[in-house]
């Protein structure tokens, strides 16, 4: 079984360097920035591209290692959950959903099982949760709820709960997706029906308003037209 055994964190004048150790190969990758770790909502491009490459560095290091089954699945849930927590605590508690989503879409996830990604970003709660907050944690939850993998969810929760992350990061993760934008069909075809009901008068299946406006507009015709013809009767 191959283990994170450890964590460098080096600040200069603009940027940040990792370094990674997994099992006896280190992977060192530099995040460009200028800033400390404070609260920060969201990420610009340059910080995304950044952690989504540390996410590739880290992958790549513990796949090159020959790895096969149970130890490469838990060697990638390390690196993903020590990736994870070294952003936020570089761009602070409160960009852990930006940090969260950089990584869910990272290129380099698509080798990787969902069940192994939610399982490092569970273990990444549960430290969050110590490092920087019960909202941090339940923000990485929230975010695997509404963009993580179809199955990712199921193991970001066992994870997570087994090390004792807050209840909320767990019911946060188990929790409906959030849909986002405007369905407005149905919607524009009831004023759509009713124009062409009062304009033409000749649709009584359409709209309410339409199949009213058309039969008081029959009604008239037929109070007005007498029919003579035998068959009327």
């Amino acid at each position: 079984m191959s283990k994170v055994r450890g964590l460098g964190l080096k600040m200069q004048a603009s940027a940040l360097a990792i370094s990674l150790v997994f099992g006896g190969t280190a992977a060192t990758f530099t995040a460009v920035t200028t800033l400390p770790a404070s609260a920060q909502a969201a990420l610009d491009a340059t910080q995304t591209a950044a952690i989504q490459a540390n996410v590739a560095a880290a992958i790549a290091s513990v796949q090159s290692q020959g790895l096969t089954g149970a130890a490469l699945q838990t060697a990638e849930a390390n690196a993903i959950a020590t990736t994870e927590e070294a952003a936020i605590g570089t761009y602070g508690a409160g960009a852990a959903a930006s940090v969260t989503a950089a990584v869910l879409s990272a290129p380099a996830l698509a080798s990787v099982p969902a069940s192994v990604v939610g399982s490092g970003l569970g273990q990444a709660s549960a430290v969050v949760a110590s490092s920087s907050g019960a909202a941090a944690a339940t923000a990485i939850g929230a975010t695997v709820a509404n963009e993580g993998p179809s199955g990712s969810q199921a193991s970001f929760s066992s994870t997570a709960s087994a090390l004792g992350a807050p209840t909320s990061a767990v019911a946060a993760a188990n929790s409906s997706p959030v849909v986002t934008g405007a369905t407005g069909g149905g919607a524009a075809a009831g004023p759509a029906g009713l124009s062409a009901g009062a304009v033409t008068g000749t649709a009584p299946s359409g709209g309410s308003g339409g199949s009213t406006a058309g039969s008081t507009t029959t009604s008239t015709a037929l109070s007005t037209t007498p029919c003579n013809n035998p068959s009327c009767s």
